[in-house]
């Protein structure tokens, strides 16, 4: 899996040369007033093919992207830090490590997670650790002491999250459907 030239060398306001256009140099509406994911920083797209990879299965990649997001966001000033992209590359590593087996190194990268203010708790992050206690609670891990208590902590953060009190079911269905 790569990521697509076109979008970390996206430049906003830089006229369109793509064959769509007729290879004429363009302002793009779309592109350049919006930006979408064209304008995602480097941590943002690294965090963004590890989510992917997951849901791929490729624990391996999801655990090296979630990690390469957690660096790139690390040579940031504290200031210019994403708490989302933070919280939810610390996420996917754990997701990752739990799909390797390592139930310590989870354990470790969730502790990023907590730190996330119970009002900076978004729809992603939620999803996020509602499939890591998903996870959780396959039968291999009963009775386990730190898998059960990780699947308390999960509960106890999403509990108190927006998306959760506004709809401890309705909305993060939706999204998982």
């Amino acid at each position: 899996m790569h990521t697509h030239t076109s979008a970390t060398s996206y430049q906003p306001g830089a006229p369109s040369n793509s064959p769509r256009d007729g290879g004429q140099d363009r302002y793009d509406d779309l592109h350049d007033e919006i930006g979408g994911e064209f304008t995602f920083s480097l941590e943002r797209l690294a965090m963004s093919t590890s989510t992917t990879a997951l849901l791929m299965g490729d624990a391996e990649r999801a655990e090296a992207d979630a990690q390469r997001a957690l660096e790139l966001l690390a040579q940031r000033p504290q200031e210019a830090q994403s708490a989302h992209v933070r919280a939810g590359a610390a996420a996917d590593l754990a997701h990752a490590r739990l799909l390797a087996d390592d139930v310590d190194g989870a354990a470790d990268a969730l502790e990023l997670v907590w730190a996330v203010p119970a009002d900076q708790r978004k729809t992603g992050i939620v999803v996020r650790t509602a499939r890591i206690a998903r996870h959780l609670t396959r039968p291999v891990y009963h009775g386990a002491p730190l898998p059960t208590t990780l699947r308390e902590q999960i509960e106890d953060f999403n509990r108190v999250s927006p998306p959760h009190r506004l709809a401890p079911h309705v909305g993060l269905l939706a999204i998982e459907s």
